[in-house]
């Protein structure tokens, strides 16, 4: 786990969630680092290391200019594959990051 929206894989593949932004661990801002704190422990909740995850990669665009996996990040949840991407926005840890070329519109998911 990076952040809340940024998870590492097995064999250091970094996945960035598309569509969402969480606030940044690393601010000046005490509020905007208390909000990233409990988005990145709400995707730790729900995708601890270890878990066998789903992603569904973004085909216009593979990577950020980081080299990091653009996806939706998909986690089982009582038996049901959840949007991981969707449920940040959902629950308010995140915001929606729309940046084209992308297959995925998060303004559909909110």
């Amino acid at each position: 786990m990076v952040d809340g929206d940024t998870i590492h894989l097995e064999g250091d593949e970094k996945v960035r969630l598309v569509g969402v932004n969480t606030p940044e661990l690393h601010s000046d801002n005490p509020d905007e680092v208390r909000r990233a704190y409990e988005a990145k422990g709400f995707v730790e909740n729900l995708c601890p290391t270890g878990t066998t995850i789903g992603l569904d990669v973004d085909d216009l665009e593979r990577e950020d200019k980081y080299g990091r996996t653009l996806a939706i990040v998909y986690v089982n949840i009582d038996g049901s594959w959840v949007n991981l991407n969707m449920e940040l926005l959902r629950m308010g840890y995140a915001e929606v990051l729309y940046i084209p070329p992308s297959e995925f519109n998060p303004y559909n998911w909110v």
